[in-house]
């Protein structure tokens, strides 16, 4: 093509990404963190924070990036559930956003 014509340039939409298949003995952080952020429930008889359970149960539940919180819940619920985070080694959470949840914030 010559300098002075147009060019088209032509796109294509990528398919989205999809995460690599774990491999044979690999571990499932988020299902390690789920059996023992229920441990841990049970142990400290701590009642259950809603927008966790909602987000254990939806099929994103693994893929959700951002935990938001708007609703009063137990202090000591929220101490498990940063504790079961701790103790499974899951890291995949990039925000966790807490607005009018009581105990002074």
């Amino acid at each position: 093509p010559s300098h002075n014509s147009p060019q088209t340039l032509q796109c294509r939409a990528m398919a989205p990404k999809k995460k690599p298949a774990k491999a044979e003995g690999e571990a499932d952080l988020f299902a390690d963190f789920v059996k023992i952020y229920n441990k841990n429930q049970k142990e400290f008889d701590t009642p259950k924070i809603t927008q966790v359970q909602n987000i254990l149960n939806s099929d994103e539940g693994e893929s959700t990036k951002a935990w938001n919180f708007n609703e009063e819940f137990d202090a000591m619920a929220f101490q498990v559930l940063c504790h079961s985070l701790r103790q499974a080694g899951y890291n995949e959470i990039e925000a966790i956003r807490l607005w009018k949840c009581g105990e002074g914030d």
